[in-house]
């Protein structure tokens, strides 16, 4: 278990990005206080998406069940060949700042 869910975001759906595909992806933002680490944390994330039936995908980007990333984690800055935080893509991805803005209307483009 992650932690407590304290806020989530309405659901947004979109196109994919990056790869094409027939399907519409769902997407949104949850805030969570947790007492683990940003590894743990993933290694946690990566267990709930392998028990939801996402299969590896050795770096392509294709249509999958669940995707859970960690955008941010508390003020952290936190680099390392497992993890990024805040996520590097994050302000790239329309998918992620709609929700994002939504629990967090002070971030900027």
């Amino acid at each position: 278990m992650i932690g407590e869910v304290t806020e989530v975001s309405s659901f947004f759906e979109n196109e994919p990005q990056g790869f094409k595909s027939d399907n519409i992806f769902v997407n949104a933002c949850l805030i969570c206080k947790t007492n683990l680490n940003p590894l743990a944390t993933l290694k946690e994330l990566k267990n709930i998406e392998k028990k939801m039936g996402r299969k590896k995908n050795n770096g392509v980007y294709k249509d999958r069940i669940i995707d859970l990333d960690i955008i941010f984690f508390d003020k952290l800055i936190y680099n390392s060949d497992k993890l990024t935080i805040p996520h590097k893509e994050y302000k790239n991805r329309s998918f992620v700042l709609i929700p994002l803005k939504e629990l967090s209307p002070f971030l900027e483009n």
